[in-house]
């Protein structure tokens, strides 16, 4: 972890968190300010004004998500509009980040 820090004025210093390559900074913000003295992350659970510590990247292997849904029964006309059902949320999950920037997969198991 590194903190680069500048000078705004006489009181006043604001620090940029940065991390290792294969390291990711989790925090609410990279960016911390001093004002007057006093970090603006002083809290009462954090007294001592403590940073958080970078987090080692992990890429899983691989990722599953089951999905189940069913229709309420509405008689035989429910069968006419079930294929409208099956293709709408397959267009949805097809539509997730993780699809279209390659990290999942969208199977069709039984629709």
């Amino acid at each position: 972890m590194t903190l680069t820090c500048k000078k705004s004025d006489l009181s006043n210093v604001k620090c940029l968190v940065t991390c290792d390559s294969g390291y990711s900074y989790d925090a609410y913000s990279p960016i911390y300010s001093c004002v007057n003295g006093i970090w603006e992350h002083v809290t009462v659970t954090n007294p001592t004004a403590r940073l958080d510590p970078c987090q080692r990247v992990v890429v899983p292997v691989s990722k599953t998500l089951e999905t189940s849904y069913s229709i309420p029964t509405m008689g035989p006309a429910i069968c006419k509009f079930f294929p409208d059902v099956s293709c709408a949320l397959k267009d949805l999950l097809s539509n997730m980040d993780c699809v279209a920037s390659g990290d999942c997969e969208v199977e069709e198991d039984s629709l």
